[in-house]
C-alpha cells in the first residue's frame, strides 16, 4: 500500500499587485490555518516518508510549516517546478515516478490541478479543495508507476473550517 497526500497551499495574499502570482506570500488567515493543521495531521498520525512541492513561495511556505510541524527535516523537502501552474496529467506523470521506497508523499501545490487529480485517482468528487486542504489517497499498490485513474481510495480529507 502506497499513499499520497495532496495538499493545497495556505490561503495567500494578493495585496502586492508588484509581486508575480508565483512570488505571493500568505495571509494572516493562511498564517494563523497551519498550526491548526499540521496538529490535524499530528493527532491522526499522518507522516511523511517524502515531501514534494511546488516551488511556488506560498506553496514552499506552507510545506516548511507542516514539515517542521510534523518534524520531518525541511531540507529534505524537494521542490518540482513543473508543480507550479501543472494539469492533472503532468501531476500524476511526477507521481509516477516517485521513489517505490517511500510509501507516504505529500504534494504541495496549486487548483485546479490538485482537485482534478484527487477526483482521477479516486472516483470521488472533491469540487474545490480548499486552501490547505489536505485528500489522502491510497493505492493498492508498491509502486507509484502504477498510480491511475480510479485505482485509490480516498482516507482522509481535510482542511482548515472542517468541522471536527
Amino acid at each position: 500500500m502506497i499513499r499520497l497526500y495532496l495538499i493545497r497551499h495556505a490561503k495567500s495574499s494578493r495585496k502586492n499587485t508588484r509581486l508575480s502570482d508565483f512570488d505571493r506570500p500568505l495571509n494572516k488567515r493562511g498564517k494563523n490555518d497551519l498550526p491548526l493543521m499540521g496538529n490535524r495531521l499530528k493527532r491522526d498520525l499522518i507522516i511523511p516518508n517524502a515531501i514534494v512541492t511546488s516551488p511556488a513561495n506560498r506553496a514552499c511556505t506552507t510545506a516548511k510549516s507542516i514539515a517542521e510541524k510534523l518534524n520531518f527535516p525541511v531540507s529534505q523537502i524537494i521542490e518540482e517546478p513543473q508543480i507550479y501552474e501543472a494539469s492533472a496529467s503532468t501531476i500524476l506523470n511526477i507521481v509516477n515516478q516517485f521513489n517505490d521506497q517511500n510509501k507516504a508523499y505529500f504534494v504541495f501545490g496549486h487548483n485546479p490541478g490538485f482537485t482534478y487529480l484527487a477526483e482521477k485517482l479516486s472516483g470521488e468528487y472533491f469540487g474545490n479543495i480548499p486552501t490547505l486542504g489536505v485528500v489522502g489517497i491510497e493505492f493498492p499498490f508498491d509502486s507509484w508507476q502504477f498510480v491511475s485513474a480510479e485505482t485509490g481510495q480516498c482516507i482522509y480529507y481535510n482542511y482548515p473550517k472542517k468541522e471536527e
